[in-house]
């Protein structure tokens, strides 16, 4: 340690570390037994020994020793650094003495100043320095003055404007009190504690005066008349003054509440009225009965009315509500004429007028008008669907024309609300009609005996119109009637189009008016025109379907009809009903596309499949009537080939099979002479004639090579009896009989009527051939 005095770096590297500490402190009980307390020694001097505290005071004298001793190594490092830095010291306490003193120097030349600034203000200034002052406390003196007569003049002229607004003189009042506010922002008198009490009372007497005046003016829009100038012009005044004090926005304001209770209170009694004359309780003098205006109350009268009832309810509403209106438009009209234009509400109207959040008067109420003719709609919606087409197109007229006349009344105003509200009920009705009308057309195809029905003029009268593309000036048959019911006089056996007669049964006309009345719906609500031809898609192909499983496959017989058969009669009636319905077709899709626009044309494309169904269907029926007379032959008569030889019964008597053949063939001519036009005749027969024409001769050669076989059989066995059997003719008087014989079922069949010639074109010539190589 002696030898680091003098040397700073290694005082620093003796001295331990914690003294260097900032929060050093010998009172700490961890520093003080380290560096003061001295250790345990084990094993030296006994407890409380002598020895033992010997020891331990030199260690304190010690460690004594050594902190003084760091001690002085921190003064000596700290003399020495004083040392080295003497010189700066000293030189800046010289420096800071110079500027003392020019600091000194400044502050006495800055007194110095002024005093001379004061005494020249005293020389010069003083005595020119109240001028200003004097010209000030002049004009506010002034403007006192000027406060106090303003202030007096409105005292006045509340006075007079008190005795006004008493005299009921508000147009006078309102003159005033616009002056007198005037005179407050002129003369700033509103900042006057003052005349605090006085501007409260004007605001209410402005207030007070304002609606006064408002009411009275729309009060004299209410009694506006355009064939009385004297009355209308009694309005102006009021109007003007109204406009010079700014309050046309209350005018507004108040004449729209007036026109929406107007309405209100219009739709509110006049239904009430009508519910009362349903309920037919109308009071008497000494106990009239309450009219109730509450909703439940409207709801009840509205939904207790009948359809009638119903549309006089609303014809009466219509007439009232437009009267307002209309006296509404002149009142706004004749007000623009001499230049008071009321201005428009904020907030509202943004339905009706396209996103804007302004309207009129006039414009809200024509909102709540068609908003309530809306609600008494949405009321009755359940019976409304349960309307006939006449009556639903009745209510559409009467509220679509409502409904354009608000809107001339109302410009800007579109009332989409009661537009929607029409369309969906429209497509209920729609709906329900559709409805209707498959479970009526599948009642009545299960019911159907498939026997001929005459045609009323009314329904001749329908498929000429819809063939002449007149469709929709057709009067709708009611829906629902019975067979006969409604027709007229002049009945006809077959129906007629464009010169093509069609025998029916009742189940087509029924669709066809069911068509009709789809056709009708569709015209007179075109939005719904796309709706209308997936309807009529479905009535076409519910008959087509029905109708496949009622006679071709035979449904008829367990149906509620109870048929016992299907015989060419129901299938000839059936084919004239398809024949029909595909004669109309295109005719109902040129109707539904006058209807359609451009873009939806494409639906028509299920109307040209549901033709091919019905031609696919017809071709059924026709190839049916093959299949009838080739049952009848291959079933009933081909058995009686066996029990007939052309070579024993010579001069005798004709085939059985032959003769079979033309007398069934005959009966069928018979039935469908009557049901068929001659170009589906022909058609048939001639499939008939074709199939005979191979059949006659297969069965004979299967009878022939049958019996043959049986024959060889029973011979090689030894049998003795055998079954009737059948052989070519050997003889020529057998061969020629045969050929005789099918000579006649060609020229017997060859001459029906309507049928034509040429029907067995190979049968003698396969018959010739056949017996030509037969043998026994």
């Amino acid at each position: 340690m002696v030898k680091a005095f003098g040397d700073i770096g290694k005082a620093l590297t003796i001295i331990p570390e914690p003294f260097f500490s900032p929060e050093f402190n010998l009172a700490d009980e961890d520093l003080f037994e380290r560096f003061l307390v001295p250790p345990q020694q084990n094993g030296e001097g006994g407890e409380g020994g002598e020895g033992g505290g010997s020891w331990g005071m030199e260690h304190m004298l010690e460690q004594q020793e050594l902190l003084t001793g760091y001690l002085d190594l921190v003064e000596v490092g700290l003399l020495k650094q004083i040392k080295a830095r003497s010189g700066d010291f000293f030189r800046e306490t010289t420096r800071f003495q110079a500027l003392k003193e020019l600091v000194g120097n400044g502050c006495a030349d800055v007194k110095g100043m002024r005093k001379q600034l004061a005494d020249i203000r005293t020389r010069v200034v003083e005595d020119v320095i109240g001028v200003p002052t004097k010209h000030r406390k002049r004009e506010n003196l002034i403007m006192v003055v000027e406060k106090v007569d303003a202030a007096r003049a409105v005292v006045e002229g509340v006075g007079k404007v008190r005795g006004m607004v008493e005299g009921g003189s508000y147009e006078e009042a309102l003159v005033e009190l616009d002056r007198l506010k005037g005179t407050i922002e002129k003369s700033k008198l509103d900042k006057l504690d003052c005349l605090e009490s006085t501007l409260t009372n004007l605001a209410e007497y402005e207030k007070l005066s304002a609606n006064r005046l408002c009411q009275e003016f729309v009060d004299g829009c209410g009694c506006y008349d355009r064939g009385n100038v004297e009355v209308n012009f009694r309005l102006l005044p009021k109007g003007r003054v109204l406009k010079e004090t700014g309050n046309l926005k209350s005018v507004t304001e108040l004449y729209a509440l007036h026109l929406q209770e107007t309405i209100k209170l219009t739709v509110k009694t006049t239904v009430a009225e009508c519910a009362v004359d349903v309920n037919g309780s109308g009071g008497n003098d000494s106990n009239p009965a309450p009219l109730s205006t509450t909703k439940t109350s409207i709801t009840l009268g509205v939904t207790a009315m009948t359809f009638p009832q119903f549309l006089s309810c609303l014809e009466m509403l219509f007439e009232q509500i437009l009267g307002v209106l209309s006296l509404s438009s002149n009142v706004y009209a004749f007000l623009s004429t001499n230049g008071i234009d009321l201005p428009e509400l904020k907030g509202g109207g943004a339905e009706a007028r396209g996103g804007k959040t302004s309207m009129t008067a006039l414009t809200s109420a024509s909102e709540l008008a068609h908003r309530s003719i809306s609600e008494l709609l949405r009321i009755r919606k359940d019976a409304h669907s349960l309307l006939n087409l006449s009556e639903i197109k009745q209510l559409w007229d009467a509220c679509l024309a409502f409904t354009l006349e608000l809107e001339t009344h109302a410009h800007g105003v579109r009332a989409w609300g009661l537009r929607s509200t029409l369309l969906a009920q429209a497509k209920a009705f729609v709906e329900r009609s559709h409805e209707k009308h498959m479970s009526n057309l599948v009642a009545t195809l299960d019911s159907e005996k498939w026997g001929q029905c005459n045609v009323s003029g009314s329904r001749q009268g329908y498929l000429d119109n819809l063939c002449s593309g007149k469709a929709v000036l057709s009067k709708t048959v009611a829906q629902g009637t019975g067979r006969g019911e409604g027709e007229e006089a002049s009945v006809v056996n077959e129906a007629n189009i464009e010169g093509v007669r069609f025998k029916v049964v009742w189940s087509c006309l029924l669709l066809v008016e069911m068509l009709m009345s789809n056709l009708a719906a569709a015209a007179h609500f075109q939005s719904l025109a796309s709706d209308v031809v997936g309807k009529v898609c479905e009535l076409l192909r519910l008959f087509n379907s029905r109708t496949t499983q009622l006679v071709l496959g035979a449904g008829a017989i367990h149906s509620a009809a109870k048929l016992k058969s299907i015989n060419a009669k129901h299938l000839a009636l059936v084919s004239q009903c398809l024949g029909l319905v595909s004669s109309l077709l295109p005719h109902i899709r040129a109707a539904l596309m006058a209807q359609l626009p451009r873009k939806q044309h494409a639906l028509l494309g299920d109307l040209d499949k549901i033709k091919q169904d019905f031609n696919e269907h017809a071709e059924k029926i026709l190839a049916k009537f093959v299949n009838i007379v080739a049952t009848i032959v291959e079933t009933s008569l081909a058995p009686t080939i066996m029990t007939f030889s052309f070579d024993e019964e010579v001069g005798k008597g004709t085939s059985p099979f032959l003769d079979g053949i033309v007398k069934n063939v005959s009966k069928l001519h018979a039935v469908l002479l009557g049901l068929l036009p001659q170009e589906q005749l022909q058609d048939v027969f001639s499939r008939v004639f074709n199939y005979l024409d191979t059949k006659i001769p297969e069965l004979f050669k299967v009878a022939n090579d049958w019996s043959l076989d049986y024959k060889a059989k029973a011979k090689a066995k030894g049998k003795g009896g055998q079954p009737p059997l059948f052989f070519y003719p050997k003889t020529d008087e057998g061969k020629d009989k045969m050929v005789k014989e099918v000579g006649v079922i060609v020229k017997e069949l060859g001459e029906l009527e309507m049928v034509g010639g040429g029907g067995f074109p190979g049968l003698e010539a396969r018959v010739k051939e056949v017996i030509g190589g037969g043998g026994g």
